[in-house]
């Protein structure tokens, strides 16, 4: 049977143990550190408002984390429209990157993406929470319950081996086990 005030209560209490680690988080992704609790209630209300109308959330912590991203990107969305231009000096500076650099950064996600994607399912997810999520090796164990050393090692032989594959230019399937 459904319980939404039971389960609203307990997806709160979670993420109230998990708000110093989650304002952490959104601190390191922007600079106004004023805007960051702002960034922190909204992605509360709009994770209880999702559990009150009756959507499981199986996972609430990685929920919140996803919601504070967006609410983040749309953040510097917002910054990076705003375009600027020196009259003065006769010069026009545009906030946005030029269609050149927009390829080219596309070129770069989407080969990182294929290196991610030739890990194995459970390192490209360690490293994931790494490196997009901020998440500590401490935290990242507890969560697959790993010794953290364990989950050190992953990472950071994850991390090679898609540097590695960056350098080369193009993705290769790894020879090597991660477990």
């Amino acid at each position: 049977m459904f319980q939404p005030d039971v389960s609203v209560h307990h997806i709160s209490q979670l993420i109230n143990q998990e708000k110093p680690r989650l304002l952490s988080f959104i601190r390191k992704k922007i600079n106004d550190h004023s805007y960051s609790e702002d960034i922190y209630q909204e992605a509360l209300e709009r994770t209880l408002k999702r559990s009150i109308q009756g959507f499981v959330l199986n996972d609430p912590i990685s929920y919140i984390y996803k919601i504070a991203n967006n609410i983040i990107n749309d953040y510097y969305q917002k910054k990076v429209s705003e375009d600027t231009v020196c009259i003065d000096d006769q010069e026009v500076h545009c906030e946005k990157p030029q269609p050149d650099r927009n390829a080219e950064m596309n070129q770069k996600i989407e080969h990182f993406l294929l290196c991610l994607n030739q890990l194995p399912p459970e390192t490209a997810n360690l490293l994931v929470m790494r490196k997009v999520h901020g998440l500590t090796i401490s935290e990242i164990a507890r969560r697959v319950g790993k010794e953290p050393k364990s989950v050190e090692k992953r990472i950071n032989r994850a991390m090679r081996s898609v540097l590695e594959q960056i350098e080369r230019g193009v993705p290769a399937v790894s020879k090597r086990t991660w477990f």
